[in-house]
């Protein structure tokens, strides 16, 4: 019994034996299996830990070098002026946005009132005159601007040398207008009534030597220059030869060439650079709003006048900031100078055009053309069948119509009447108004 019982013990050995040994075997195969997965995880690990201190270097050189070349490229573009229409563009529809996207306040329209008597200006429209005065008083520049609210803002720019009738009915021109009323502006109210078929509410007075101070104050924007040429400045005593292409930041400089002065033809001359001028101008004055404008004109005080204004300095400029307030808010401005005028022989006297022409170039006005002789409407074939003058004008435009009005009047020319095609105005000479050309 015992030998039975021993061999079946010592086979149960043998047998655990191999099966302690085989789950040896398997628990070393599992923790070497571990170790490779341990192995890799943290291999992994140290992959992806390395990664984002690998790649940030190579981010931050990326934006160094993309804000170094932008710095450069605006630089240049300010220093050579290629982006200043852009950004000039840009700002314009920022502001327009802002503009339009603001919450309606209550706009300053103080202008309205009579700054003396508080009585409402009747009418709705509002015309100003801005003069720029040497120290004598002479009138060396000149615009008529008409404000009418929910229109366009109208500006003439007018010449100086024109000839007009006085109060008294003598001859005045525009330029000596205020010396001859010992700085009383009623005789150049007079003249522009008639000019521009309305006497001007107000009139800014600007001393020439002053102006610097009041283009600082107002912070008046950057101009380019159109084309080359030269330009004298009167605030220096000097003369300077200008580019294409440059940009003037300094008050004297940029007043003098827009102005004009020294140019072969000054008038004609800042007409054109005004019109390029006036937008950047107007947005300017938007941009600072009523009552920067404001503290800038009592900044500038003695470098600027409104007439009527009332006795009170800070009340008088509160009158000007709300009335240039206006004009910046209006995003449609018609500009101009005097109308073209041509004159066309209507009675076959030779040389009728250009004998009329002198006439009034010798009262300051300007004539574009003044050879050719009126024809038949819709034909090719002279017209000589004028006994009275006429003045013909384009439909549309009140200013124009006041000025050809006034020439009219001047010369007795009878008839004024719309015709279809004309641009500016047309005056053909008749047989009442016809002298010869003598050499």
């Amino acid at each position: 019994m015992g030998k039975k019982v021993g061999k079946h013990e010592s086979g149960s050995r043998r047998a655990g034996e191999v099966l302690d040994k085989a789950r040896g075997t398997a628990d070393d195969a599992s923790e070497e299996s571990g170790g490779l997965i341990d192995a890799a995880s943290s291999a992994e690990k140290r992959r992806g830990a390395r990664r984002p201190g690998r790649g940030r270097p190579r981010l931050w050189m990326a934006l160094v070098l993309s804000f170094l070349l932008g710095a450069a490229v605006g630089w240049m573009g300010w220093k050579w002026g290629w982006l200043d229409a852009a950004l000039r563009e840009a700002e314009r529809a920022v502001s327009t946005i802002w503009k339009e996207e603001r919450a309606d306040g209550v706009r300053d329209r103080r202008f309205m009132e009579h700054p003396l008597t508080g009585q409402e200006i009747e009418g709705g429209s509002i015309n100003t005159a801005v003069a720029v005065l040497s120290d004598d008083n002479t009138v060396l520049f000149l615009a008529y601007l008409r404000w009418t609210e929910g229109e366009a803002l109208r500006v003439m720019l007018l010449p100086t040398s024109i000839v007009g009738l006085s109060t008294k009915g003598e001859d005045l021109t525009i330029a000596s207008a205020l010396k001859a009323g010992g700085g009383n502006p009623t005789e150049l109210r007079y003249l522009l009534e008639g000019l521009a078929g309305g006497a001007p509410h107000y009139l800014f007075l600007l001393p020439v030597m002053r102006l610097p101070a009041l283009g600082e104050a107002l912070e008046l924007p950057v101009a380019r220059v159109k084309a080359d040429c030269e330009a004298m400045n009167p605030f220096t005593a000097s003369r300077e030869s200008l580019r294409e292409g440059m940009l003037l930041r300094d008050r004297d400089r940029i007043i003098s060439y827009v102005m004009a002065w020294g140019a072969r033809d000054p008038y004609a001359e800042s007409v054109d650079r005004i019109s390029a001028y006036l937008q950047d101008l107007l947005l300017e004055l938007r941009d600072k709003g009523i009552q920067a404008l404001n503290e800038a004109l009592l900044e500038a005080s003695g470098a600027w006048e409104i007439a009527p204004a009332p006795p009170d300095s800070e009340k008088a400029a509160g009158y000007a900031a709300s009335l240039l307030s206006a004009w910046a808010e209006r995003d449609d401005v018609v500009f101009s100078g005097v109308p073209r005028i041509e004159i066309l022989n209507g009675c076959g006297v030779v040389g009728a055009g250009t004998a009329f022409q002198r006439r009034l170039e010798s009262r300051g006005f300007r004539v574009a053309e003044a050879t050719r002789n009126a024809k038949v409407p819709g034909e090719d074939v002279n017209d000589f069948s004028y006994q009275s003058s006429v003045v013909f004008i384009g439909d549309g435009d009140a200013l124009n119509e006041a000025y050809a009005q006034y020439i009219a009047r001047l010369f007795r020319i009878p008839r004024v009447e719309y015709r279809e095609g004309v641009a500016d105005v047309v005056i053909v000479v008749g047989s009442d108004l016809a002298s010869p050309v003598i050499e």
